[in-house]
């Protein structure tokens, strides 16, 4: 009889802590704490980041060289526009309705902004009806909101943005556990709702953000599947691919390694 006590006491244990795990999402399971790492050198934590609801994705913090945040849901299609191709679309309009506008004088620099100008997207088609009702729609780039101390920073955000949509979008197959999906006999993606970069502030105090935050919305966006979490990785290759120049931008990361953390935002610091 204490052998099976000892066992019902041993399964219900085991219930308890599967229940205490989050569900795996999309084949990546989340971690137990759901947070960002933060080392013991770093300087803000979630202790004093924020009230309750304090969305991460929009700050920096001190653990890696640069933070990429990507939405995760709702998905957000792009049609057929996608890898170089939508990398060179969102490049030319995030460099025509962010130019720099930053100013260095009297000794010191006018920070450059990008305050939600208006007017980016592009065309797409979206399914309709399937398999074969497929429809003109519009993919919007909007609230898109920046900060950049020169024009090399600017253009490195600029890059990391339209670089981390070209790699969700990249060499996908058009099979399942994937962003990409077959319409009208071509390649056609999902992605985010949202891209944030945030890079290490700079200017006195090292105080002054450096960051590009871009939203996207297509009403037709229901078709076919995205998969944040397990696209992750491709991030960071692409991600990888700037960080020489990122690091060199900072004064603070030379001589360091360069480090970069991707995340796809669930809610507040829990992400995957």
């Amino acid at each position: 009889m204490k052998i099976l006590n000892s066992l019902i006491g041993l399964a219900i244990g085991l219930a308890i802590l599967v229940g205490a795990v989050p569900a795996p999402e999309d084949g990546v399971i989340v971690p137990l704490n759901g947070s960002v790492p933060f080392p013991t050198n770093m300087t803000t934590t979630p202790d004093n980041a924020g009230p309750a609801g304090y969305d991460p994705s929009f700050d920096y913090f001190d653990y890696s060289t640069v933070q990429i945040w990507v939405g995760k849901a709702p998905q957000q299609t792009v049609g057929h526009l996608v890898g170089a191709d939508l990398y060179k679309t969102v490049w030319g309009q995030l460099d025509h309705y962010c130019p720099d506008n930053s100013q260095t004088r009297w000794g010191g620099v006018k920070w450059g902004h990008c305050d939600n100008p208006s007017g980016l997207g592009f065309p797409a088609r979206c399914m309709y009806i399937p398999p074969a009702s497929v429809i003109d729609c519009y993919t919007q780039i909007y609230a898109v909101w920046g900060e950049w101390e020169n024009d090399k920073i600017r253009r490195l955000l600029i890059g990391a943005v339209a670089g981390t949509l070209e790699a969700l979008t990249k060499d996908q197959p058009i099979t399942a556990h994937s962003n990409c999906f077959q319409l009208e006999g071509r390649v056609a993606c999902n992605v985010g709702d949202a891209i944030r970069v945030n890079m290490p502030p700079t200017g006195v105090g090292n105080n002054e953000k450096n960051y590009l935050h871009i939203m996207l919305k297509n009403s037709g966006s229901w078709y076919s599947d995205y998969h944040c979490c397990e696209s992750r990785y491709l991030v960071d290759r692409a991600i990888d691919g700037l960080g020489q120049e990122i690091a060199d931008s900072f004064p603070q990361w030379w001589g360091r390694q360069f480090t970069r953390d991707s995340r796809c935002i669930i809610n507040g610091w829990t992400s995957c």
